[in-house]
């Protein structure tokens, strides 16, 4: 592997063209330096457009997780033919081509949110003068900082997806490297993307960047506190795999290694098997864990064979199913305490006791409801169905029910839920896009009697697991049949204890108790 990967990159990654870098970066300064001059020294203005920046950053980096799943599952299927000596077909191809394509031009957007910020930490004191600002404060720099420091870990992140999938096979390297103008994807696609990422001016920069905001995060905490849009950013960059990576690249750059031209394919041979070896431990290994859901353990429930046969007595058709996942990163930046909320359709017994085994929505999923894939939800993947095993890998679990729910409106509900399956991901959180689903808008599609509450995000009207939730609260419509936290079976008062776990998981309180999580340079964790 890394004598592959050296002769590789020795090979197939020439230097970035300098002058489409120089392009980059001129451009990147006029952007930055038209926001701050329009601001007209309005503070709030600026950090008002600062904000908008981190909204839409979101929803850039939520299309990079759908794209780092469906690369994942093509990476597994195109790998397992490869290993069964299968030719990839004129359909694999062009599935390869287009993810690639695809791939690449979502992180071209993520670099151009990069690069724009991270001029923050750069900033000089007659820049900000020129742009009508005595001094820009620290904290505010340091929020502008870690949106570009963030943006460039989850690169370095997703690049051990080509890492994993393309370093790994010649087959697939070899088609990526010739090109295809048909996918507007050029030649050495893989070598110019290995140089991007391993360069060393980009790692000097990300690992200056990273110890400006270490630095600094004590004020920003207490500016900010619990402020949404920071929790955010600090969320993303603790839990990124290529912090780590990054603290390495500037350790070695400071001995003067990196800048030996002779030495600098041995130390990206040295990164990439750290990527692909250390960090993944193995392509099959990479390829057994979701890519984007950093799992730091199991679930509480995980591989309980009790809990996951009282789960499965206990489930009705149309039943909501909410779990939360506090050991993986996505978990993370959902809004109170739930973090996803799936449906039950059901048993091939309960079916034909509603008389809708044989009907025509459920006749393509009889055979994954008779392999006890009755849960529906939406994951990054699309909409599929799961089995309450795979389901529990948890700590926390709701199951709820409408008790009032005549047969006919269940029998609906649970047409209603199988319509969903095959959807594709709405990484917008739109309920009102109904071609794209997420998992609680599965819950909003399905329950169509009810009145949910919703929320506004970047203009679009959006719906938590939280707030479906709230239906079993206060004498609500919904009833709680079954709750598990912290990975053991509540049966006092489960009502007030899950009233009491939402109405402290507001992202302000949570945040404010945990201001920061990531204190390599010697500080003391929650800044105590």
């Amino acid at each position: 592997m890394p004598l592959l990967v050296g002769l590789l990159l020795t090979l197939a990654a020439p230097r970035a063209d300098e002058a489409e870098l120089r392009l980059r970066e001129s451009t990147a300064r006029r952007q930055f330096m038209e926001k701050l001059t329009t601001a007209h020294g309005d503070l709030d203005r600026l950090e008002a457009d600062l904000d908008a920046d981190i909204q839409a950053f979101q929803a850039l980096i939520e299309e990079g997780m759908v794209f780092r799943e469906r690369m994942t599952a093509m990476g597994r299927e195109l790998h397992e033919k490869i290993r069964a000596d299968q030719p990839l077909s004129g359909a694999d191809l062009d599935r390869l081509n287009q993810g690639i394509g695809a791939g690449a031009a979502l992180m071209r957007r993520i670099f151009a949110v990069v690069d724009i910020h991270a001029l923050w930490s750069t900033l000089s004191p007659r820049e900000s003068s020129d742009a009508g600002f005595a001094e820009l404060p620290m904290p505010l720099r340091t929020k502008g900082a870690m949106l570009s420091l963030a943006g460039s870990l989850f690169l370095y992140d997703t690049y051990r997806l080509h890492v994993a999938i393309l370093a790994e096979d010649a087959k697939i390297r070899r088609v990526l490297n010739q090109g295809d103008a048909a996918y507007a994807n050029r030649k050495d696609l893989l070598g110019q993307v290995t140089a991007e990422f391993l360069s060393v001016s980009n790692r000097v920069r990300v690992g200056e960047e990273l110890r400006f905001c270490e630095i600094n995060q004590f004020a920003t905490a207490a500016r900010y506190g619990g402020e949404p849009n920071l929790r955010y950013l600090q969320e993303l960059i603790a839990q990124s795999p290529a912090r780590e990576l990054v603290r390495h690249g500037v350790a070695a750059s400071s001995q003067g290694v990196l800048d030996q031209a002779g030495q600098r394919t041995v130390m990206a041979g040295d990164d990439l098997r750290w990527l692909g070896d250390t960090s993944m431990n193995s392509l099959s290994l990479f390829f057994g864990n979701t890519v984007g859901l950093v799992e730091l353990r199991k679930g509480k429930l995980f591989g309980d064979a009790a809990v996951a046969k009282l789960l499965q007595q206990t489930l009705r058709p149309g039943d909501i199913l909410l779990e939360k996942t506090p050991f993986r990163l996505t978990d993370t930046f959902i809004p109170g305490h739930w973090g996803h909320a799936a449906t039950w359709v059901g048993t091939e017994t309960d079916l034909r006791d509603l008389g809708l085994w044989d009907d025509p929505v459920v006749q393509p999923y009889q055979a994954a409801i008779r392999d006890s894939r009755s849960i529906v939800e939406a994951l990054r993947s699309g909409v599929t169905m799961n089995s309450a095993e795979h389901f529990l890998n948890i700590d926390d679990l709701a199951v709820l029910r409408d008790p009032a729910a005549a047969r006919d409106t269940t029998r609906n509900r649970v047409l209603l839920a199988l319509r969903q399956v095959g959807k594709a991901y709405d990484f917008n959180f739109d309920v009102e896009t109904p071609d794209r689903i997420v998992c609680s808008e599965l819950v909003y599609a399905v329950f169509t009697e009810f009145t949910w509450p919703t929320g506004r995000t970047l203009g679009r009207y959006t719906i938590s697991p939280d707030n479906v939730a709230e239906k079993a609260l206060n004498n609500g419509p919904l009833q709680l049949v079954l709750f598990y936290h912290d990975g053991q079976k509540i049966e006092q008062q489960p009502e007030q204890l899950m009233g009491q776990l939402m109405a402290t998981a507001e992202p302000e309180a949570s945040s404010a108790k945990r201001p920061w999580k990531w204190l390599p340079f010697g500080g003391r964790q929650g800044g105590k």
